[in-house]
């Protein structure tokens, strides 16, 4: 029997432990048989209460590192500790998901799979690499050289776009290079990161729905509406973590909120708009309509 650790990374700027977090865990134990939760934050004794018995480990400390500053020292302690000795696999993971379903068919088809480390999903733009907020590693890729040196190097970015361009992009190929095999659950599309089609994403049985669908209004390309009417009739449980995390009693005004946020912008748009033609004009238009152009170089005309 496949036995695993994960290796939970948390951040919230209040140092809650959001409800949406225990539920996450829950599920995680169904796969894993231990977790180290590594939190970039302080927290007081209530929020830390809230782990006991999901985590076997469970770190409070601002870092600044992002998620994979956690990873490292998740992965550091367990080594510490001895907990990755007897393991198989090892789960990276954070909370930037809410949960949705189980793990475990999922994992079923993994062990399936011929791969050394894979993710849950494959982004496609900039180049082909495994999406970070879900990896699994097996022994033979987390014991070695390449892996030690990889997560050793992590050190404090000034954002998470370079966090991303140092770590995520280049994580696939920089352990295909050393000779291991990668994979996902949800392979890349040509329309780009698969996180931004929900619907698309659950009908591929993913277990995991990106937060920013329910918070940024033009990060979902799918119906949100609908993928909340999907939710309410078949994840009851996801509902209620989301409305917590959100503060809110039922979804609708998460819905009427990005409704109105993308139509400000495009009324926006709309109203103003500034465009640099191929030959460097620079176009203002008011509803549509040019009003004047300004050349590279020159004065209005």
């Amino acid at each position: 029997m496949t036995k695993r650790l994960a290796v939970f990374a948390s951040y919230d700027k209040n140092g809650i432990v959001h409800d949406s977090v225990v539920t996450y865990l829950k599920k995680l134990r169904a796969v894993a048989d231990a977790v180290v939760f590594v939190a970039d934050n302080a927290a007081d004794g209530e929020q830390r209460a809230k782990l006991d018995g999901l985590a076997d480990i469970a770190v409070f400390a601002p870092h600044g590192e992002y998620d994979f500053g956690s990873y490292k020292r998740g992965i550091k302690l367990a080594r510490e500790k001895g907990i990755l000795d007897g393991c198989d696999e090892l789960i990276l993971c954070n909370d930037s998901c809410f949960a949705v379903g189980d793990m475990t068919a999922a994992f079923a088809d993994m062990e399936r799979e011929a791969c050394d480390f894979w993710g849950l999903s494959e982004n496609l733009d900039v180049e082909r690499h495994l999406q970070s907020f879900f990896l699994v590693f097996k022994r033979a890729v987390f014991t070695s050289e390449p892996f030690g040196r990889f997560f050793d190097a992590v050190k404090r970015e000034p954002d998470v776009l370079t966090v991303i361009r140092k770590y995520e992009i280049p994580l696939r190929k920089f352990f295909e290079s050393a000779g291991f095999k990668g994979a996902a659950l949800i392979k890349g599309a040509a329309d780009g990161n698969p996180t931004m089609y929900p619907l698309r994403m659950l009908d591929q049985r993913s277990f995991l729905i990106k937060r920013k669908v329910f918070c940024e209004p033009f990060y979902s390309m799918d119906s949100v509406g609908k993928l909340c009417r999907t939710l309410e009739r078949s994840y009851p449980e996801t509902v209620r973590d989301i409305c917590e995390y959100f503060g809110v009693k039922t979804l609708r005004p998460l819905c009427r909120r990005l409704f109105w946020q993308r139509t400000a912008v495009a009324l926006r748009r709309f109203l103003c708009q500034k465009k640099r033609t191929k030959n460097g004009k620079i176009i203002i238009k008011f509803c549509k309509v040019p009003v004047f152009y300004r050349r590279k170089n020159d004065s209005v005309s």
